[in-house]
């Protein structure tokens, strides 16, 4: 047997998101482990990005995500391959993974929670509580998102017994030389923003949870002389354009739709924006900083516990648009958007390294591993 542990992470798909993303960054990351990173959606635009890493992709389902037949490939893959640790990710594939990990000689099954249990679809989120007494360890990715489920919350890295919080990382410096050398210039002209104007970036899937609809709205009562760059995918596309041309703004408000790179428009952009109603703990804001952006943000658990309120950004209350509205006054000063970077760009880099993280799963993994021999 390697002196490797086996770790299968399990995801529900594997579009471009932050979950996504950390599952990615953790496997590249951390060398003393053999991954597999299952899936059961349709959507696998990680794919490339996750085997160019050096691990296997399965994917479950070959029909479409609530297939029952996931079960039993997963099932099969479990008994024809020796899996240590089963980490899961999001609530469906928790419940999968749980139940049918539970049936197999697996040292150790692992669940990360992404996000708040209210931003589940109330099925899930049942059955995801119902399985969870499986888990060996529950993770939260930040201390709100366990005290949400349970109340309490470990310091961050404390392997606890049943719950523990890992914040999520990034590579820090990678991201921050990607940004450094991408061309913001051509996205502002394409985007036909000139050079002086204050340019706000949102990146994030177009769904209610994320709050965009609102953000157009503050945005359209805010300096009109600035600009918002809207980055991602999903349901509310043509319903966030349709808001921008209702509020008289869509010359000023960009709803690019999915593109190719992200690094560009960080480059564009002076500062980063979000308007959500729940967050687990933000890849994009870790990003931002690491950009250098200075960050606007709702003071909402996972994010608060990133933004600090006047150093590396500004916190408003919570579904407020008149504090939406003033930070962005607030950050059209030029020498302020440099400082809260700045601040930001050494913030992230101390607590949010995907080094650190990866260091501590390893840990989880390793105890895991070790606990049966």
């Amino acid at each position: 047997m390697s002196d490797r542990p086996h770790v299968c992470q399990l995801i529900t798909a594997l579009p471009y998101g932050g979950a996504e993303h950390m599952v990615r960054d953790l496997v590249d990351a951390i060398e003393e482990v053999e991954f597999t990173v299952g899936y059961f959606g349709a959507e696998d635009a990680l794919v490339p990005d996750i085997t160019a890493t050096g691990a296997t992709g399965k994917h479950f389902d070959e029909a479409f995500r609530f297939d029952p037949r996931a079960a039993f490939r997963l099932h099969r893959f479990l008994s024809e391959h020796h899996v240590d640790v089963l980490h899961l990710h999001l609530p469906y594939a928790q419940t999968v993974g749980r139940l049918i990990g539970s049936l197999h000689d697996v040292d150790g099954i692992v669940s990360t929670q992404h996000n708040v249990p209210s931003n589940y679809h109330p099925v899930t989120r049942t059955t995801e509580r119902l399985t969870r007494s499986l888990d060996d360890t529950t993770v939260a990715v930040s201390q709100g998102v366990e005290r949400a489920f349970t109340g309490t919350a470990h310091s961050p890295s404390e392997l606890g017994d049943e719950w523990c919080t890992i914040y999520n990382g990034i590579d820090v410096n990678e991201f921050a030389r990607k940004t450094e050398a991408a061309d913001g210039a051509s996205v502002r002209d394409q985007l036909g923003i000139g050079p002086e104007a204050t340019t706000f970036l949102n990146v994030g899937r177009y769904v209610p949870v994320k709050g965009q609809v609102a953000l157009v709205r503050a945005f359209a009562r805010s300096d009109s002389d600035a600009h918002l760059a809207i980055v991602g995918h999903g349901e509310l596309e043509d319903a966030l354009r349709a808001e921008a041309k209702r509020r008289d703004v869509a010359d000023s408000v960009h709803v690019t739709g999915r593109v190719p790179e992200v690094h560009p428009y960080y480059a564009a952009a002076d500062a980063f924006i979000s308007a959500s109603k729940a967050e687990g703990h933000p890849i994009t804001v870790l990003e931002a900083m690491a950009a250098g952006l200075p960050v606007v943000a709702p003071d909402i658990p996972g994010v608060c516990e990133a933004v600090i309120d006047g150093e590396t950004g500004i916190l408003y209350p919570p579904g407020r648009s008149e504090g939406l509205v003033s930070a962005m006054s607030d950050l059209s000063d030029r020498e302020k958007q440099h400082r809260y970077g700045t601040a930001g760009r050494e913030h992230v880099s101390q607590h949010f390294d995907v080094d650190q993280m990866a260091e501590t799963y390893a840990r989880l993994y390793e105890q895991l591993y070790r606990s049966d021999r």
